[in-house]
């Protein structure tokens, strides 16, 4: 997964010029992401997040991309309900 975050840290990581930045490919950017199925609870994906340090889960049926689900996405989810 390629979020502008990642994009961000990436480009302050490359030594040298942004041109070379601008030649990194996108398999050089992205980062593995867990993965849920459409079935799993919201609190799921919270804690699949957890661990890994990252900010969103894959949402797949059949090794199918159906969304994704951020952190963002959780932190509204309960701000309507506390409502």
């Amino acid at each position: 997964m390629l979020v502008e975050t990642d994009l961000v840290r990436r480009l302050g990581q490359v030594p040298g010029s942004l041109s070379r930045a601008a030649t990194l490919t996108v398999g050089e950017l992205v980062r593995p992401a867990p993965e849920l199925p459409s079935t799993a609870r919201a609190s799921e994906a919270a804690r699949a997040m957890s661990p890994r340090g990252c900010d969103a889960v894959l949402v797949v049926d059949d090794r199918h991309l159906l969304g994704i689900v951020t952190a963002t996405d959780l932190l509204r989810m309960l701000a309507r309900r506390a409502r």
